[in-house]
């Protein structure tokens, strides 16, 4: 394969796993692709191989444009397409607040075990009435 079709072969290889592997870390997709074209890349010069660095930037980049949109506000529908089964338990609203529960079977059955239980919430946008003590 001739050099500027292996580099274009490349970078096509790369965008296409991309696209299909949206959650797969950039490295590894490059790193497969790098490994799969090994012996034409070998066989060019050390200043015309494609630099590992600006293909995992253009993978990010491919990903970035596929990601879902941040949500904005709290009516929003969660898309559970990649999460594990039974893996959001709960999704309620209490006043102007949402709470999303996350967890596994097993976790669930473990925290039910448990003697000592301890909470982590992330907060945002939340505007505290009143004085601290």
């Amino acid at each position: 394969m001739p050099q500027i079709q292996t580099l274009e072969y490349i970078l096509f290889q790369v965008t296409e796993r991309a696209r299909n592997d949206l959650f797969k870390p950039a490295r590894t997709i490059v790193n497969n692709v790098m490994a799969k074209c090994a012996p034409e890349l070998s066989a060019a010069p050390e200043g015309s191989r494609p630099n590992p660095d600006c293909l995992k930037k253009t993978t990010n980049r491919k990903k970035e444009q596929l990601w879902p949109k941040e949500p904005t506000g709290l009516d929003f529908t969660v898309d559970d397409t990649y999460l594990p089964n039974d893996f959001l338990k709960s999704d309620m609203q209490v006043g102007k607040a949402r709470h999303l529960v996350f967890a596994t079977t097993a976790q669930l059955e473990q925290l039910a075990r448990a003697r000592t239980q301890t909470l982590y919430a992330t907060v945002l946008n939340t505007c505290f009435s009143g004085q601290r003590r």
